[in-house]
């Protein structure tokens, strides 16, 4: 949804995601402060 709003999304699978941690991603707010979203791993979902 954000990337169809024309918010940029920073990704960096390789050094964020894990198994253990979850899947991170870094968006901007229209003032340019960052917002850090995650995704829980699966095990910690049910």
């Amino acid at each position: 949804m954000a990337k169809a709003t024309g918010i940029g999304v920073e990704t960096r699978s390789d050094e964020w995601d894990s198994p253990a941690t979850g899947h991170f991603r870094r968006i901007r707010d229209p003032e340019g402060n960052q917002i850090e979203l995650r995704e829980p791993p699966v095990s910690m979902c049910g």
